[in-house]
Protein backbone atom coordinates (compact mmCIF):
# COMPACT_ATOMS: atom_id res chain seq x y z
CA UNK A 1 0.00 0.00 0.00
CA UNK A 2 1.30 3.11 -1.23
CA UNK A 3 2.45 5.54 1.75
CA UNK A 4 0.81 8.99 1.45
CA UNK A 5 2.74 12.00 1.52
CA UNK A 6 1.31 15.15 3.14
CA UNK A 7 3.40 18.37 2.04
CA UNK A 8 2.78 20.86 4.67
CA UNK A 9 2.03 24.55 4.18
CA UNK A 10 5.57 26.01 4.95
CA UNK A 11 7.09 23.15 2.27
CA UNK A 12 4.70 24.97 -0.59
CA UNK A 13 5.23 28.33 0.65
CA UNK A 14 9.02 27.61 0.64
CA UNK A 15 8.68 25.73 -3.13
CA UNK A 16 6.81 28.79 -4.49
CA UNK A 17 9.77 30.99 -3.22
CA UNK A 18 12.74 29.01 -4.85
CA UNK A 19 10.84 28.51 -8.15
CA UNK A 20 10.25 32.28 -8.28
CA UNK A 21 13.49 32.71 -6.98
CA UNK A 22 15.20 30.49 -9.80
CA UNK A 23 13.16 32.06 -12.29
CA UNK A 24 13.63 35.33 -11.14
CA UNK A 25 17.31 33.93 -12.00
CA UNK A 26 16.99 32.70 -15.52
CA UNK A 27 15.04 35.46 -16.61
CA UNK A 28 17.85 38.06 -15.30
CA UNK A 29 20.67 36.28 -16.89
CA UNK A 30 18.50 35.99 -19.83
CA UNK A 31 18.11 39.56 -20.06
CA UNK A 32 21.95 39.69 -19.66
CA UNK A 33 22.65 38.07 -22.22
CA UNK A 34 20.21 39.99 -24.96
CA UNK A 35 21.46 43.51 -23.66
CA UNK A 36 25.60 42.69 -23.77
CA UNK A 37 25.59 40.26 -27.25
CA UNK A 38 26.22 42.32 -30.25
CA UNK A 39 24.26 39.87 -32.14
CA UNK A 40 21.05 40.41 -30.28
CA UNK A 41 21.40 43.74 -30.51
CA UNK A 42 18.13 44.21 -32.64
CA UNK A 43 16.34 41.96 -29.61
CA UNK A 44 16.54 45.26 -27.05
CA UNK A 45 12.28 45.24 -26.02
CA UNK A 46 12.94 41.32 -25.17
CA UNK A 47 15.76 42.40 -23.00
CA UNK A 48 13.38 45.29 -21.18
CA UNK A 49 10.51 42.60 -21.11
CA UNK A 50 12.76 39.99 -19.19
CA UNK A 51 14.78 42.35 -16.97
CA UNK A 52 10.55 43.61 -16.25
CA UNK A 53 9.61 40.08 -15.66
CA UNK A 54 12.62 39.41 -13.37
CA UNK A 55 12.06 42.61 -11.13
CA UNK A 56 8.17 41.83 -10.84
CA UNK A 57 9.14 37.93 -9.91
CA UNK A 58 11.79 39.20 -6.77
CA UNK A 59 9.01 41.87 -5.56
CA UNK A 60 6.45 39.23 -5.50
CA UNK A 61 8.73 36.90 -3.26
CA UNK A 62 9.99 39.94 -1.42
CA UNK A 63 6.19 40.81 -0.61
CA UNK A 64 5.26 37.05 0.32
CA UNK A 65 8.63 36.88 2.45
CA UNK A 66 7.12 39.68 4.85
CA UNK A 67 3.50 38.91 4.42
CA UNK A 68 4.53 35.20 5.84
CA UNK A 69 7.11 36.09 7.97
CA UNK A 70 5.80 34.37 11.24
CA UNK A 71 4.90 31.39 9.94
CA UNK A 72 7.97 30.66 7.71
CA UNK A 73 10.08 31.69 10.94
CA UNK A 74 8.21 28.64 13.26
CA UNK A 75 10.78 25.97 11.63
CA UNK A 76 14.94 26.36 11.40
CA UNK A 77 14.97 25.44 8.03
CA UNK A 78 12.18 27.87 7.11
CA UNK A 79 14.16 30.73 8.33
CA UNK A 80 17.19 29.98 6.46
CA UNK A 81 14.86 30.02 3.28
CA UNK A 82 13.35 33.24 4.75
CA UNK A 83 16.89 34.75 4.63
CA UNK A 84 18.15 33.06 1.81
CA UNK A 85 15.25 33.91 -0.42
CA UNK A 86 15.13 37.31 0.83
CA UNK A 87 18.95 38.00 0.21
CA UNK A 88 18.35 36.33 -3.40
CA UNK A 89 15.31 37.93 -4.26
CA UNK A 90 17.20 41.58 -3.73
CA UNK A 91 20.29 40.59 -5.60
CA UNK A 92 17.88 39.87 -8.32
CA UNK A 93 16.21 43.10 -7.99
CA UNK A 94 19.69 44.97 -8.51
CA UNK A 95 20.74 42.77 -10.91
CA UNK A 96 17.27 43.35 -13.13
CA UNK A 97 17.54 47.56 -12.37
CA UNK A 98 21.40 47.23 -13.52
CA UNK A 99 20.61 45.66 -16.77
CA UNK A 100 18.02 48.18 -17.44
CA UNK A 101 20.37 50.91 -16.66
CA UNK A 102 22.96 49.27 -18.33
CA UNK A 103 20.35 49.33 -21.80
CA UNK A 104 19.28 53.09 -21.59
CA UNK A 105 23.27 54.03 -21.16
CA UNK A 106 23.63 51.80 -24.51
CA UNK A 107 21.03 53.59 -26.30
CA UNK A 108 22.83 56.73 -25.27
CA UNK A 109 25.96 56.01 -26.11
CA UNK A 110 24.94 54.43 -29.88
CA UNK A 111 22.99 57.86 -30.14
CA UNK A 112 25.96 59.75 -29.43
CA UNK A 113 28.37 57.61 -31.78
CA UNK A 114 25.69 58.68 -34.50
CA UNK A 115 25.55 62.64 -34.02
CA UNK A 116 29.32 63.06 -33.10
CA UNK A 117 29.96 60.89 -37.17
CA UNK A 118 26.90 63.11 -37.97
CA UNK A 119 28.77 66.46 -36.89
CA UNK A 120 32.64 65.95 -37.41
CA UNK A 121 31.81 63.99 -40.97
CA UNK A 122 28.41 65.36 -42.22
CA UNK A 123 27.86 61.81 -43.06
CA UNK A 124 24.92 59.54 -41.86
CA UNK A 125 25.90 56.56 -40.05
CA UNK A 126 23.57 52.88 -39.02
CA UNK A 127 25.26 51.43 -36.14
CA UNK A 128 25.81 47.65 -36.15
CA UNK A 129 27.51 46.53 -32.55
CA UNK A 130 28.53 47.73 -29.54
CA UNK A 131 31.19 46.99 -26.55
CA UNK A 132 31.96 48.16 -23.18
CA UNK A 133 34.77 47.29 -20.50
CA UNK A 134 35.35 49.28 -17.17
CA UNK A 135 38.70 48.64 -15.69
CA UNK A 136 40.33 47.98 -12.20
CA UNK A 137 41.12 51.68 -12.04
CA UNK A 138 37.58 52.89 -13.27
CA UNK A 139 38.32 54.17 -16.91
CA UNK A 140 35.97 53.12 -18.66
CA UNK A 141 35.77 52.21 -22.55
CA UNK A 142 32.66 51.74 -24.92
CA UNK A 143 33.27 50.89 -28.70
CA UNK A 144 30.29 50.93 -31.30
CA UNK A 145 30.43 49.47 -34.17
CA UNK A 146 29.42 51.39 -37.51
CA UNK A 147 28.90 51.34 -41.24
CA UNK A 148 28.31 53.89 -43.88
CA UNK A 149 28.48 53.59 -47.54
CA UNK A 150 29.30 50.41 -46.96
CA UNK A 151 32.69 51.55 -44.75
CA UNK A 152 32.90 49.83 -41.27
CA UNK A 153 34.42 51.82 -38.36
CA UNK A 154 34.64 52.37 -34.64
CA UNK A 155 33.47 55.15 -32.44
CA UNK A 156 34.89 54.65 -28.68
CA UNK A 157 34.26 56.75 -26.04
CA UNK A 158 36.67 57.32 -22.93
CA UNK A 159 35.73 58.43 -19.55
CA UNK A 160 37.98 58.06 -16.35
CA UNK A 161 37.20 59.21 -12.93
CA UNK A 162 36.47 62.89 -12.64
CA UNK A 163 37.46 62.74 -16.24
CA UNK A 164 34.85 64.34 -19.46
CA UNK A 165 33.70 61.63 -21.73
CA UNK A 166 36.32 61.61 -24.93
CA UNK A 167 35.06 60.47 -28.34
CA UNK A 168 37.22 59.58 -31.24
CA UNK A 169 36.80 57.25 -34.44
CA UNK A 170 39.07 55.31 -36.94
CA UNK A 171 37.41 56.36 -40.00
CA UNK A 172 39.91 58.07 -41.16
CA UNK A 173 42.64 56.10 -39.98
CA UNK A 174 44.27 54.57 -43.23
CA UNK A 175 44.54 58.47 -44.51
CA UNK A 176 46.50 59.27 -41.25
CA UNK A 177 48.81 55.98 -41.28
CA UNK A 178 49.67 57.24 -45.07
CA UNK A 179 50.10 61.00 -44.05
CA UNK A 180 52.97 59.94 -41.61
CA UNK A 181 54.23 57.19 -44.37
CA UNK A 182 54.77 60.30 -46.55
CA UNK A 183 56.42 62.55 -43.76
CA UNK A 184 58.82 59.67 -43.64
CA UNK A 185 59.48 59.39 -47.22
CA UNK A 186 59.43 63.50 -47.97
CA UNK A 187 63.18 62.15 -46.37
CA UNK A 188 63.52 58.76 -46.98
CA UNK A 189 61.95 57.87 -50.36
CA UNK A 190 61.99 54.26 -51.70
CA UNK A 191 61.22 52.73 -48.83
CA UNK A 192 58.49 49.56 -48.44
CA UNK A 193 56.38 49.90 -45.60
CA UNK A 194 55.51 46.86 -43.37
CA UNK A 195 53.97 47.98 -40.87
CA UNK A 196 52.13 51.54 -38.35
CA UNK A 197 50.24 51.66 -36.47
CA UNK A 198 48.58 54.75 -34.41
CA UNK A 199 46.91 55.13 -31.17
CA UNK A 200 45.01 57.58 -29.16
CA UNK A 201 47.26 57.90 -25.60
CA UNK A 202 43.83 58.99 -23.87
CA UNK A 203 42.02 55.12 -25.24
CA UNK A 204 43.74 52.49 -22.98
CA UNK A 205 43.03 50.14 -25.81
CA UNK A 206 45.13 49.90 -29.01
CA UNK A 207 42.79 51.33 -31.26
CA UNK A 208 43.81 53.82 -34.27
CA UNK A 209 41.19 56.29 -33.55
CA UNK A 210 41.60 60.01 -33.48
CA UNK A 211 39.69 63.00 -32.08
CA UNK A 212 40.28 65.56 -34.50
CA UNK A 213 39.08 65.85 -38.30
CA UNK A 214 42.14 65.39 -40.48
CA UNK A 215 41.47 68.03 -43.38
CA UNK A 216 45.21 67.13 -45.46
CA UNK A 217 47.03 70.10 -43.71
CA UNK A 218 46.89 70.05 -39.53
CA UNK A 219 48.87 66.27 -39.46
CA UNK A 220 50.38 67.72 -36.70
CA UNK A 221 47.63 68.53 -34.94
CA UNK A 222 45.94 65.13 -35.16
CA UNK A 223 48.76 63.46 -34.15
CA UNK A 224 48.65 65.47 -30.29
CA UNK A 225 47.88 63.01 -27.63
CA UNK A 226 49.01 59.60 -29.81
CA UNK A 227 51.41 56.85 -29.75
CA UNK A 228 52.62 54.26 -32.13
CA UNK A 229 55.33 52.87 -34.38
CA UNK A 230 56.20 52.84 -37.97
CA UNK A 231 58.30 49.86 -39.43
CA UNK A 232 60.12 50.94 -43.55
CA UNK A 233 62.57 48.83 -45.13
CA UNK A 234 64.99 49.96 -47.78
CA UNK A 235 67.92 49.47 -50.17
CA UNK A 236 71.12 50.72 -49.81
CA UNK A 237 70.47 53.84 -47.93
CA UNK A 238 72.30 55.81 -44.75
CA UNK A 239 69.96 56.99 -42.09
CA UNK A 240 70.91 60.27 -40.66
CA UNK A 241 70.01 60.62 -36.60
CA UNK A 242 70.61 64.43 -36.85
CA UNK A 243 67.97 64.48 -39.54
CA UNK A 244 64.19 66.78 -38.15
CA UNK A 245 62.58 63.76 -39.19
CA UNK A 246 63.81 61.97 -36.01
CA UNK A 247 62.73 64.54 -33.68
CA UNK A 248 59.41 65.23 -35.46
CA UNK A 249 59.01 60.91 -34.91
CA UNK A 250 60.11 61.77 -31.52
CA UNK A 251 57.48 64.96 -30.57
CA UNK A 252 54.74 62.75 -32.19
CA UNK A 253 55.87 59.36 -29.92
CA UNK A 254 56.18 57.19 -33.19
CA UNK A 255 58.96 54.75 -32.64
CA UNK A 256 60.65 54.20 -35.44
CA UNK A 257 62.14 50.54 -37.49
CA UNK A 258 63.91 51.40 -40.27
CA UNK A 259 66.18 48.75 -41.81
CA UNK A 260 68.12 49.01 -44.61
CA UNK A 261 69.44 46.28 -46.87
CA UNK A 262 72.62 46.11 -49.22
CA UNK A 263 71.02 45.51 -52.55
CA UNK A 264 67.48 46.45 -53.97
CA UNK A 265 67.12 42.34 -54.82
CA UNK A 266 67.71 41.19 -51.21
CA UNK A 267 65.16 43.88 -50.04
CA UNK A 268 62.56 42.49 -52.46
CA UNK A 269 63.83 39.11 -51.24
CA UNK A 270 62.99 39.53 -47.64
CA UNK A 271 59.87 41.08 -48.39
CA UNK A 272 58.13 38.38 -50.11
CA UNK A 273 59.16 35.78 -47.37
CA UNK A 274 58.57 37.74 -44.44
CA UNK A 275 54.89 39.21 -43.85
CA UNK A 276 55.33 41.41 -40.92
CA UNK A 277 55.05 40.43 -37.49
CA UNK A 278 54.94 41.13 -33.63
CA UNK A 279 58.15 42.88 -32.11
CA UNK A 280 59.77 39.32 -31.18
CA UNK A 281 58.75 37.83 -34.16
CA UNK A 282 60.52 40.98 -36.25
CA UNK A 283 63.52 40.97 -34.74
CA UNK A 284 63.63 37.69 -35.44
CA UNK A 285 62.93 37.93 -39.01
CA UNK A 286 65.24 40.78 -39.69
CA UNK A 287 68.25 38.65 -37.54
CA UNK A 288 68.11 36.44 -39.82
CA UNK A 289 69.40 38.14 -42.59
CA UNK A 290 71.84 40.44 -40.76
CA UNK A 291 75.26 39.69 -42.84
CA UNK A 292 73.17 41.74 -45.36
CA UNK A 293 71.30 44.53 -43.39
CA UNK A 294 73.59 47.89 -43.68
CA UNK A 295 71.96 50.29 -41.29
CA UNK A 296 68.89 50.29 -38.73
CA UNK A 297 67.79 52.77 -36.40
CA UNK A 298 64.84 52.09 -33.97
CA UNK A 299 63.57 53.64 -30.76
CA UNK A 300 65.32 53.53 -27.08
CA UNK A 301 63.99 54.62 -23.81
CA UNK A 302 67.13 56.34 -21.81
CA UNK A 303 66.23 54.95 -18.36
CA UNK A 304 69.49 57.28 -17.42
CA UNK A 305 68.34 60.52 -18.67
CA UNK A 306 65.01 59.26 -18.28
CA UNK A 307 64.17 60.33 -21.95
CA UNK A 308 63.10 58.82 -25.60
CA UNK A 309 65.28 58.61 -28.10
CA UNK A 310 66.55 57.28 -31.97
CA UNK A 311 69.52 55.26 -31.87
CA UNK A 312 71.38 53.18 -34.67
CA UNK A 313 71.59 49.62 -33.18
CA UNK A 314 73.49 47.84 -35.86
CA UNK A 315 74.08 44.34 -35.32
CA UNK A 316 77.49 42.72 -34.08
CA UNK A 317 77.88 39.72 -35.93
CA UNK A 318 80.43 38.02 -34.50
CA UNK A 319 83.45 35.91 -36.13
CA UNK A 320 84.04 32.31 -35.73
CA UNK A 321 86.70 29.82 -37.17
CA UNK A 322 83.83 28.07 -38.82
CA UNK A 323 81.00 30.30 -39.06
CA UNK A 324 79.93 33.49 -37.95
CA UNK A 325 76.88 33.97 -35.17
CA UNK A 326 74.57 36.38 -33.09
CA UNK A 327 74.12 36.81 -29.73
CA UNK A 328 76.49 35.80 -26.86
CA UNK A 329 79.79 34.53 -26.89
CA UNK A 330 81.09 30.95 -27.36
CA UNK A 331 83.56 28.67 -26.87
CA UNK A 332 84.94 25.43 -28.34
CA UNK A 333 84.64 22.59 -25.77
CA UNK A 334 87.04 19.94 -26.84
CA UNK A 335 84.65 16.66 -24.75
CA UNK A 336 81.35 18.13 -25.86
CA UNK A 337 80.99 15.42 -28.55
CA UNK A 338 80.69 12.77 -26.14
CA UNK A 339 78.17 14.19 -24.05
CA UNK A 340 76.17 15.41 -27.22
CA UNK A 341 75.95 11.88 -28.35
CA UNK A 342 75.47 10.49 -25.55
CA UNK A 343 72.33 12.22 -24.90
CA UNK A 344 71.04 11.55 -28.10
CA UNK A 345 71.70 8.09 -27.99
CA UNK A 346 69.70 7.67 -24.76
CA UNK A 347 66.58 9.86 -25.40
CA UNK A 348 66.62 10.25 -29.15
CA UNK A 349 64.70 8.25 -31.71
CA UNK A 350 66.74 9.03 -34.72
CA UNK A 351 70.90 8.93 -34.92
CA UNK A 352 72.65 11.81 -34.87
CA UNK A 353 74.58 12.70 -38.06
CA UNK A 354 78.10 13.05 -38.86
CA UNK A 355 79.67 15.91 -37.25
CA UNK A 356 80.59 19.41 -39.50
CA UNK A 357 82.23 21.20 -37.16
CA UNK A 358 83.61 21.35 -32.97
CA UNK A 359 81.30 21.15 -30.95
CA UNK A 360 81.02 24.66 -28.64
CA UNK A 361 79.46 25.76 -25.60
CA UNK A 362 77.46 28.94 -24.96
CA UNK A 363 76.82 30.73 -22.04
CA UNK A 364 73.14 29.61 -20.76
CA UNK A 365 71.95 33.71 -20.45
CA UNK A 366 69.45 36.42 -21.52
CA UNK A 367 66.23 35.83 -23.94
CA UNK A 368 67.11 36.26 -27.29
CA UNK A 369 67.99 33.53 -29.71
CA UNK A 370 70.89 32.09 -31.10
CA UNK A 371 71.88 32.61 -34.75
CA UNK A 372 74.47 30.40 -37.03
CA UNK A 373 75.33 31.85 -40.09
CA UNK A 374 77.23 28.87 -41.66
CA UNK A 375 78.52 29.68 -45.47
CA UNK A 376 77.07 27.65 -47.98
CA UNK A 377 80.65 27.43 -49.61
CA UNK A 378 82.31 25.01 -47.08
CA UNK A 379 79.41 22.25 -47.87
CA UNK A 380 79.73 22.58 -51.94
CA UNK A 381 75.92 22.19 -52.23
CA UNK A 382 75.79 18.68 -51.22
CA UNK A 383 75.00 18.18 -48.07
CA UNK A 384 72.06 18.85 -45.66
CA UNK A 385 73.41 20.20 -42.32
CA UNK A 386 71.56 20.64 -38.74
CA UNK A 387 72.20 21.96 -35.72
CA UNK A 388 72.06 19.40 -32.86
CA UNK A 389 71.76 20.92 -29.60
CA UNK A 390 71.78 20.07 -25.69
CA UNK A 391 70.78 22.27 -22.31
CA UNK A 392 71.07 21.05 -18.52
CA UNK A 393 69.68 24.53 -17.61
CA UNK A 394 65.76 24.42 -19.69
CA UNK A 395 64.40 22.61 -16.92
CA UNK A 396 64.76 19.01 -17.63
CA UNK A 397 67.90 16.63 -17.91
CA UNK A 398 66.88 15.34 -20.83
CA UNK A 399 66.58 18.69 -23.15
CA UNK A 400 68.08 18.28 -26.60
CA UNK A 401 66.81 18.54 -30.12
CA UNK A 402 67.90 19.65 -33.72
CA UNK A 403 67.43 22.66 -35.91
CA UNK A 404 67.14 22.25 -39.70
CA UNK A 405 69.04 25.38 -41.59
CA UNK A 406 67.26 28.03 -43.61
CA UNK A 407 68.94 28.88 -46.71
CA UNK A 408 69.38 32.30 -46.89
CA UNK A 409 71.61 33.39 -50.02
CA UNK A 410 75.36 32.76 -49.26
CA UNK A 411 74.74 30.58 -45.99
CA UNK A 412 72.43 28.17 -43.93
CA UNK A 413 71.05 30.15 -40.93
CA UNK A 414 70.05 28.12 -38.04
CA UNK A 415 67.72 29.95 -35.03
CA UNK A 416 68.27 28.24 -31.88
CA UNK A 417 66.49 28.52 -28.19
CA UNK A 418 67.87 30.81 -25.96
CA UNK A 419 68.38 28.32 -23.58
CA UNK A 420 70.67 26.03 -25.67
CA UNK A 421 74.19 25.58 -23.74
CA UNK A 422 76.26 23.09 -26.42
CA UNK A 423 76.08 22.52 -29.75
CA UNK A 424 77.60 21.23 -33.37
CA UNK A 425 76.43 21.19 -36.62
CA UNK A 426 76.31 17.65 -38.33
CA UNK A 427 75.81 16.54 -41.99
CA UNK A 428 72.24 14.39 -42.30
CA UNK A 429 71.72 14.06 -46.04
CA UNK A 430 71.18 16.09 -49.56
CA UNK A 431 70.90 19.92 -49.22
CA UNK A 432 68.21 20.28 -51.28
CA UNK A 433 65.90 18.84 -48.38
CA UNK A 434 66.58 21.93 -46.11
CA UNK A 435 63.98 23.84 -45.06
Amino acid sequence: MEEKVTISKEQKRTSLFLSSAVSTLLLTNASFVFTRQDKFSGFMPISIVLCAASVVLAVIGLFSVIRNYKKLTQKKNSVISCVFITLFCGLECYMGVSAVMDMNERRDTEAGAVLFIKDKYGIDAEVVGYDSYTYYSGDREETVKMTADGKEFIVKFFSGNEKEKRSADDFQADEIKQALFDEVSRVYPGGVLRDVGIYGSDFISYASVFEKYFDGTNFEEVMENCRGGIVVDYADTKFDLEDPLFEKLNKWHIQPYFVSFDTAAHLEEFTEKNEPGSVYIRDEQYAKYAPYITDRVEYNYNKETNEREIIRKSYDIKSGAEFDYLFREISENEKGAEKIEQRFAKYSDTALGKPVTKVYKREYSGSSSFFIFYPLEKLNGTANIEAAWISDSAGSNNAFGTQKAEVIWDYAVFVLPYYVEEFMIVEQGDMNNAS
